[in-house]
């Protein structure tokens, strides 16, 4: 399975996406925004990273740009989530528009680290505010 890191300042969000992503055999870590992240990727390297776009401190449009600037993490995929309607111009691998089921979360994991994936329930991550 899947090494992935969950970026978002909602606690509830955070919580509920590990949650869900263990439970199918991913190995999840979390970070409040993208100088959490940044820490947690100087000693673990997820294959992939889902992060939420707008968040204190740092957001995911500047983790990204962090991220495309160092070649060990330049390739790694990236899935931005948000509640904006629109999606964001940086090129990301994919996006999803909170709420969004947790199904195509698991999908999109799969197709782009080569995991197995598991059909589950509707269930959807909304944004917790």
């Amino acid at each position: 399975m899947a090494r992935v890191l969950v970026v978002d300042d909602e606690q509830a969000i955070t919580e509920s996406m590990a949650l869900i992503l263990s439970d199918h055999g991913h190995y999840v870590r979390t970070a409040c925004d993208g100088l959490e992240a940044l820490a947690q990727l100087r000693t673990w390297s997820p294959q992939i990273i889902v992060t939420d776009w707008m968040m204190p401190r740092m957001g995911g449009e500047q983790l990204l740009g962090r991220l495309r600037g160092v070649p060990a993490w330049r390739g790694t995929p990236v899935i931005v989530m948000s509640a904006l309607s629109l999606a964001p111009r940086a090129a990301v691998t994919a996006f999803l528009r909170k709420p969004f089921s947790a199904g195509l979360l698991l999908e999109l994991i799969a197709r782009h680290t080569n995991a197995p994936s598991r059909r589950i329930s509707a269930q959807t991550f909304a944004d917790a505010r």
